[in-house]
């Protein structure tokens, strides 16, 4: 049950009374602006004022009553907006509640950004004094904002603007396509350091303040006297100034300021006229809403929260700590082995309380993107939940390289969708090289035989300092890590991954590394250095793919290769040729896309589409934007490796050579990978020699660098003779 707050001077957080005085000397200011019109206000005949008040008919109220109406739910849906865009926790009802109560007499008593304060701070138990402070001034920030873009595009398209207007509409649209511009470009970085809101919210609260302006003005113009000849285009532009000049001056409802700015702008409208809709415009919009919302304020908090607890879980995973048990059997037991991406850091397992889907979700500043197909549960549950958890946080939801039935799904779901990957992969229990789609691929492996190449699979202490130098040369060659939706080097991560290593005369060449689960091997890290011998990492490859078919594995992905989604639309087919050629000539040579392509084919894989799917044309232009970024842009490492690999020290070849990852028993349901020993220094000896016959493990090995013909193992002998055709 909450606890209700009172109001009492010794509550008071410090620096409440200074916002008390900034508010007076606003209200200075504004009594400084009546005196200045006090002749004009002179002028005035109460009488045919009071007269033209009491003309207003009953069918005008109750047009001004339903406006009312409307402007204060798009007052409670503003609020909602904002706290779920900022994460406060608060629900969605409780957030309305409190924010339609809080501008209800904020507006009304005055000082709006204390009052709006202390209300929301009584209301919502769920935020502490500063918190509600800090809440209330960006709603205010936000509104004044959304409104001088508003007023100068009023200004600029409506008639009736005042001189010098319509530069403030070029400039207000001007604006608006520089932060549309940030937003997409950097929004990490934001403008002078502030972090601007998702496109979303923006776009939510400018509609929402739209609305609002729109309603209220509706409530004035619905009281004018018949005698008034003036059309609401003309009178909005006239009101949207003066109703923001009012809620500037923090008077009581704008009280005076809004009625000399609105007499001032339409000169030829009497100002008796304006005055008497005025008096009705302040009992409708100001006193009834006011009065309305006083009991609410004294109820203060619901003893009993609205029935709008959260039903999505977000959990990110720590990239250091250990995997919670259930954390690790998802990992385990997904239909797809990049599941391990969730270890990196930059992920969250996203969840219902109730029910089975469960899905790895990356946060991108405009978009919530989940990777691949669910990793539990059926794909309509998970489609729901991830739409559910991008609503509640402002963002657009997207599916990223996911399958054909996952794709099916989010088509039916009113969701465009479009290829954006190929998948290659193998089959490692029919994998054979005397085929003639494998022809270039045994070519390098005579090349990596020629140059003396030793691979070892290393399940024990790795050389970090030297598979960090390989790593760091590597990054630096290729302009950086790409992230996001492919692996980085990290030594927390890569210790929970199946490592190969290559080694020529004694010195480390390349590593692979490999992401292993119930379903599927898949290729994740490959670096090696710039004069590693030819085939090197085709032969990482082929080692893997044979323990792969030893340990029982139906399925070695190789990853996959981008496509690019937009050629195929009607926008792109309609640029110059020349054009078009450039840039899918300049997006292919970001991607590597040929050298990948190459690669992938020496192992005569199958191709698997994958596709991605967001809302709408425009949504998924946002989301491929967002995606593309983050992955040639990736956040800074969640993990520094610094004590760890200077202490490893670098491996020094020779001796006893590291034993190969323990294999997964055909239809063993438990998976754990092999511990590691707690330190880090590789014990080897002059040089890695060459495993024959099998390794000390509980199920026999097969050679170091065999190559399999048939579906027996292929002695060294042989497989020279067979590399050979």
């Amino acid at each position: 049950m909450h606890t209700r707050r009172a109001f009492t001077l010794a509550a008071l957080p410090r620096g409440t009374f200074r916002q008390v005085g900034r508010q007076l000397l606003m209200l200075a200011l504004a009594i400084g602006f009546v005196l200045l019109f006090q002749e004009r206000l002179r002028a005035l005949d109460m009488a045919e004022t009071l007269a033209l008040f009491h003309a207003v008919s009953l069918p005008q109220w109750a047009g001004a009553l339903v406006a009312t109406a409307v402007s204060f739910w798009a007052i409670g849906r503003y609020d909602g907006v904002l706290h779920r865009a900022l994460g406060t926790g608060v629900g969605e009802r409780s957030a309305r509640r409190a924010g339609i109560t809080a501008i209800a007499l904020s507006q009304t008593i005055g000082f709006g950004l204390l009052t709006g304060t202390l209300i929301r701070w009584r209301l919502l138990p769920e935020l502490s004094f500063w918190q509600a402070m800090r809440f209330s001034a960006i709603v205010a920030l936000s509104f004044l904002l959304a409104w001088a873009g508003l007023t100068g595009i009023a200004h600029l398209l409506l008639p009736g603007s005042i001189p010098g207007a319509g530069l403030a509409g070029l400039a207000a649209l001007a604006i608006g396509a520089a932060v549309l511009w940030i937003s997409l470009k950097r929004p990490e970085k934001g403008i002078f350091g502030m972090r601007l809101p998702t496109l979303l919210t923006m776009r939510a609260m400018i509609a929402l303040t739209a609305l609002d302006t729109f309603a209220a003005a509706m409530v004035f113009h619905a009281l004018l006297p018949a005698s008034a000849d003036i059309g609401f285009a003309e009178f909005f532009p006239a009101f949207l100034l003066a109703f923001g000049i009012g809620m500037i001056s923090g008077t009581p409802g704008g009280m005076g300021p809004f009625e000399i700015t609105l007499i001032s702008l339409l000169p030829h409208v009497a100002p008796e006229t304006l005055m008497a809709a005025a008096i009705g415009y302040r009992l409708i919009y100001f006193a009834l809403p006011a009065i309305l919302a006083m009991p609410i304020l004294a109820l203060g908090a619901n003893a009993r929260p609205w029935p709008d607890a959260k039903a999505i879980e977000m959990t990110p995973v720590a990239p250091n700590a250990p995997l919670p048990a259930h954390v690790d059997r998802l990992i385990h037991d997904a239909p797809f082995a990049e599941a391990h991406f969730l270890r990196q850091g930059d992920k969250s397992l996203l969840s219902r309380r109730i029910g089975t889907a469960r899905l790895m979700v990356g946060k991108l500043p405009q978009t919530l993107v989940a990777l691949r197909a669910p990793l539990a549960g059926k794909p309509q549950e998970a489609l729901a939940m991830l739409r559910q958890a991008a609503h509640a946080t402002m963002r657009i939801p997207c599916l990223y390289k996911c399958d054909a039935r996952m794709a099916v799904v989010a088509r039916r779901a009113g969701f465009r969708v479009l290829p954006c990957a190929r998948e290659a992969w193998v089959d490692p229990g029919s994998f054979r090289l005397d085929i003639p789609g494998r022809r270039q691929l045994r070519r390098k492996l005579r090349k990596a035989r020629a140059g003396h190449v030793r691979v070892l699979a290393s399940e024990g202490p790795l050389p970090l300092a030297d598979l960090s130098r390989i790593n760091s040369a590597w990054t630096l060659r290729q302009g950086g890590e790409r992230g996001f939706s492919m692996g980085r080097f990290c030594p927390g991560y890569i210790r929970g991954q199946r490592i190969y290593m290559a080694y020529c005369e004694g010195r480390l060449q390349g590593f692979m590394s490999v992401n292993a689960n119930a379903r599927e091997w898949a290729l994740d890290l490959m670096r090696q250095e710039r004069d590693a011998p030819e085939g090197t990492m085709h032969a990482l490859v082929t080692q893997a793919i044979m323990d792969a078919k030893h340990a029982g594995c139906r399925r070695f992905s190789l990853a996959a290769v981008p496509l690019m989604p937009f050629t195929r639309s009607r926008a792109f087919k309609a640029l110059p040729r020349p054009l078009r050629e450039r840039i899918d000539a300049k997006f292919r040579r970001m991607a590597g896309e040929k050298g990948l392509h190459q690669f992938k084919n020496s192992f005569a894989p199958r191709w698997q589409p994958l596709y991605i799917a967001a809302p709408g044309p425009a949504s998924l232009l946002i989301a491929a934007l967002d995606i593309h970024r983050r992955i040639f842009h990736p956040q800074p490492a969640l993990h520094h490796a610094g004590k760890e690999i200077a202490e490893s020290g670098s491996a020094q070849p020779g001796g006893k050579p590291v034993s190969a990852p323990a294999p997964i028993p055909a239809g063993r349901s438990e998976h754990k990978m092999a511990p590691r020993s707690g330190n880090d220094d590789m014990a080897m000896g002059s040089e890695p020699p060459a495993r024959t016959g099998t390794c000390p493990t509980r199920s026999p090995r097969p050679p170091a660098l065999p190559l399999i013909f048939s579906d027996n193992r292929a002695s060294p002998s042989s497989w020279e003779s067979n590399t050979d055709s």
